[in-house]
């Protein structure tokens, strides 16, 4: 996961389902838990999406007027705000374009210049590599990618050996990958250190996401945190700064919440094996 994660590998979901909205509705595998999303975009992310297709797509996609252009949400993703673009039935392909695409829309904790060239330069060398979606387009708010069907894995699901060991030779291939990045381990313990930062310039409003600050000491866990720990640190942080900007209706204090008591029993656990031995 570099600049966030990336929609194969990471927090963005590359298919997700159709969420329901005032145009269609269309039914999508349970999903626990559940994620609610924005029901449609706003008319002048409309028109921006429409501009974007056109521009990007070409083809049958610079025939389609506005109001013929089908955008549906898609659940799925706790970062990225996620639209299905597709042209209508009745207007053929000119070429090799595709039908549909997937928009994605940056969050908020992901606009920072460092992170969406990082993000975008990733995407397209997996896409070029043939281990992610294709690549359609790139802009600073966002990009086309190739929408593929899709649903999350249930929990039972992920304890299936088969699936286990798929996933498990997938991410083997991406961190075997040379790619045009520092090979310094910065990112991780920067962007933790971002996070904290900008968890406490947050306005003093009384937010439940400064009893979380206060409560579990964070700014000097920080000074002591082993890499071991790290990734139960890192969601938590994350999903403190999403709960102060996101869009996205998800529990994300509660989430924060779940991954500290795990982080701090996890802390406990490592300690007392280091105490005994």
């Amino acid at each position: 996961m570099a600049a966030e994660a990336t929609a194969v590998a990471g927090s963005g979901a590359v298919g997700g389902c159709l969420a329901k909205d005032g145009l269609q509705q269309s039914k999508c595998p349970d999903t626990t838990p559940k994620r609610r999303r924005a029901s449609s975009l706003s008319r002048d992310a409309e028109r921006r999406a429409y501009q974007w297709c056109r521009e990007y797509l070409g083809g049958a996609w610079r025939r389609v007027q506005p109001e013929e252009l089908r955008v549906y949400p898609v659940s799925g993703g706790l970062s990225n705000l996620l639209f299905r673009c597709s042209l209508p039935d009745h207007l053929p392909s000119v070429g090799e374009e595709p039908r549909e695409v997937l928009l994605r829309l940056y969050g908020a904790i992901l606009q920072g210049v460092d992170s969406l060239v990082l993000e975008s330069v990733m995407f397209a060398i997996l896409a070029e590599r043939s281990l992610g979606p294709q690549l359609y387009g790139v802009f600073p708010e966002g990009r086309l990618e190739q929408y593929i069907p899709s649903r999350p894995l249930k929990t039972q699901e992920l304890r299936e050996p088969v699936l286990s060991a798929a996933i498990a030779t997938k991410m083997a291939q991406f961190h075997g990958m040379e790619m045009p990045f520092t090979k310094e381990p910065h990112w991780l313990f920067g962007t933790m250190e971002r996070y904290l930062k900008q968890i406490q310039d947050l306005p003093p409003t009384g937010l439940p996401e400064m009893n979380l600050l206060e409560m579990y000491s964070l700014k000097d866990e920080m000074g002591n945190l082993r890499y071991a720990l790290a990734s139960h640190f890192f969601w938590g942080l994350w999903s403190i700064l999403q709960a102060s900007m996101s869009t996205i209706e998800f529990g994300y204090l509660d989430y924060a919440q779940s991954r500290f008591q795990f982080y701090f029993q996890q802390k406990g656990q490592l300690t007392s094996v280091h105490s005994s031995s």
